[in-house]
């Protein structure tokens, strides 16, 4: 076993010790990474806005028109916590943002491998018009391909580090590690990536006048335990921009505001949610 010190830096050590920050605490919060008291403020406001995210534009605009349209809409998921949590997140905000309710379908890991792949493809129903990945697709040349050659549209929607080559032809690629993304938070989860284009795509509708009376706008922060449940779950780093998103999902927890999946298996486990933590 290797043991790996962290280093506290001087300057953010210095920072937060003016703040009134514990030297002690201080010095743990810096080799975390903490940079000053402003990175201490979990507030939803300080939460990075979507605008950063190359393509989101041209994401939200596909899936509002499909919405608007009620097409026939597959979600292409995964089968570990972050693509289960984010295709659930996506499938919930399309029908919260009035739109059509739409296939989910999750790879069989022995059969058909990972991610959307020409097997997963050949699945979907032939009046199919957009494929939407959560957590998966930046990889997935051939099953990009295989949807576009059956006249699906895609949309990416993923976290993964990106190849030597990008799948071609999709209407949109929204991944926050790849080539030419000026988002700040690369440790984002794929479920924090649904979340944001469910959030960019609301916005669109918003723009369009879509919501009124009759269709309500939905408040994103419903869907705020299933991005901290995903995060964690997936081991993504605690990073200040995932902190926000996890801080404010297990308040929502712990205030039994969360899903009742979510109670049921902490029932199970055995445990009171107002004692849930990362």
């Amino acid at each position: 076993m290797r043991i790996q010190l962290r280093q506290a830096e001087h300057e953010p050590v210095t920072a937060l010790t003016s703040a009134g920050i514990d030297p002690v605490l201080a010095r743990i919060y810096s080799a975390r990474g903490v940079a000053g008291p402003d990175d201490l403020d979990l507030g939803l406001a300080g939460l990075a806005s979507y605008t950063q995210l190359k393509d989101i534009d041209q994401a939200a605009k596909r899936l509002a028109i499909a919405i608007k349209n009620a097409e026939k809409l597959a979600i292409a998921g995964d089968f570990d916590s972050d693509g289960a949590a984010g295709a659930s997140l996506l499938i919930e905000g399309i029908l919260d943002l009035g739109g059509r309710l739409p296939s989910l379908f999750i790879p069989n890991r022995m059969t058909q491998g990972y991610g959307l792949s020409p097997g997963l493809v050949a699945e979907m129903p032939a009046d199919t018009n957009l494929v939407i990945t959560v957590d998966n697709g930046i990889a997935s040349i051939a099953g990009v391909a295989a949807a576009r050659a059956r006249g699906f549209d895609v949309i990416i929607t993923d976290h993964h580090l990106a190849g030597e080559r990008l799948p071609e032809d999709c209407a949109a690629i929204v991944n926050p590690n790849q080539p030419g993304c000026a988002f700040p938070w690369k440790g984002t989860a794929g479920v924090g990536v649904a979340f944001y284009l469910i959030a960019a795509t609301r916005a669109k509708l918003r723009e369009d006048e879509w919501f009124g009376d009759h269709r309500p706008e939905p408040n994103l922060s419903k869907y705020l335990d299933l991005v901290a449940l995903a995060t964690i779950a997936d081991v993504a780093p605690f990073e200040r921009n995932n902190r926000i998103f996890i801080a404010a999902g297990l308040e929502r927890i712990r205030q039994r505001r969360c899903r009742i999946g979510i109670l049921a298996l902490l029932e199970v486990a055995g445990v009171e949610p107002e004692n849930v933590t990362a």
